[in-house]
């Protein structure tokens, strides 16, 4: 008997979410804006995606630098992406569609998530943050950590929220 890792799991309950709004809706397609970062992994589609997402995680504004949606920490996020083995990047380039396109399980004829008014995607976004199922509470858990890594480790956040950058023994 074969049982099904989470990693399986994830990527196949995700891959099932873009399946589904790719043939199941038209206002899920359309164009993306244009980046003019130096990436190497991220698309132009990606990089928007993880903009919006990241302006709702991390808004502009508090005692904190920047944003999770500015250049420097989508550009962290590249990197991170750019270092990772091949079935770990395939993976992890998932998480932004799944985001993008699940609006389509949740009513037939929905816009994508970037395309949704910042009310109605806040709302969207809250119901991936609050529910009690297990795949969105993975795959939520899965951008919060993608965003730890990129912009709670930046130079100017630590030293904004006055944290040593690195470790070191006592």
């Amino acid at each position: 008997m074969h049982i099904l890792s989470r990693r399986q799991f994830l990527f196949g309950a995700g891959a099932v979410s873009i399946l589904t709004s790719a043939v199941v809706t038209i206002p899920q397609i359309g164009d993306y804006p244009t980046h003019s970062l130096n990436l190497q992994s991220l698309s132009d589609r990606e990089v928007h995606i993880y903009h919006v997402l990241g302006e709702w995680l991390l808004p502009k504004g508090g005692s904190l630098p920047g944003s999770g949606g500015d250049n420097i920490t989508l550009q962290r996020i590249d990197a991170l992406l750019t270092n990772l083995p091949v079935g770990q990047k395939r993976l992890l380039s998932a998480l932004p569609l799944v985001f993008e396109h699940g609006t389509a399980l949740n009513q037939f004829g929905a816009s994508r998530m970037t395309s949704m008014t910042p009310k109605r995607r806040d709302e969207y976004l809250r119901s991936w943050m609050e529910s009690s199922s297990l795949i969105p509470a993975q795959l939520i858990a899965a951008l919060r950590t993608m965003y730890g890594m990129s912009y709670f480790e930046r130079i100017d956040v630590q030293n904004a929220m006055q944290t040593p950058p690195k470790c070191t023994p006592l």
